[in-house]
C-alpha cells in the first residue's frame, strides 16, 4: 500500500476586508474564490491549487531539499519532508502555504500511514 487515501477538496474563501456592500449580488460573487486541492502521485506527493481552470500553485515533496526520500507507505511514519511550493503572480503566498500545510498534513501528518 501506498501513502493513504486523501481526496481532492475545495475550499471556499470570501474576501472580508472587501466587503463594503449589503451582502448581496454579482459584487459579492467576486469576492469569493473556490480553490480546489488536487494530489496527484503515488510514490512522491504532489499538489495542485486549482481557481476555476487554471492551477495558481504546485506544492510538491521536494527531490532537491530532502536527506532522504521515503518511498514506502510503511516507513512515512514520522517523516516531515521538504516541499517545494511554486505559485503563481499575484496570488497570495500567505494563503497557499496554508493549503500547503493542510494537504501536506493530511497525507504526512502523524495519524497518516
Amino acid at each position: 500500500m501506498f501513502a493513504p487515501a486523501f481526496e481532492n477538496f475545495s475550499l471556499r474563501l470570501r474576501n472580508a476586508a472587501a466587503v463594503d456592500g449589503d451582502g448581496k449580488g454579482e459584487e459579492e460573487e467576486k469576492k469569493e474564490v473556490t480553490l480546489v486541492v488536487e494530489r496527484h502521485g503515488r510514490v512522491l506527493q504532489s499538489f495542485d491549487v486549482i481557481d476555476g481552470d487554471r492551477r495558481v500553485a504546485e506544492v510538491c515533496e521536494s527531490v532537491r531539499h530532502n536527506d532522504k526520500l521515503v518511498l514506502r507507505a510503511g516507513s512515512r511514519r514520522g517523516y516531515r519532508p521538504a516541499m517545494d511550493i511554486v505559485v503563481t503572480s499575484g496570488v497570495d503566498v500567505a494563503l497557499i502555504v496554508a493549503i500547503a500545510v493542510i494537504a501536506s498534513d493530511s497525507v504526512f501528518g502523524s495519524s497518516s500511514g
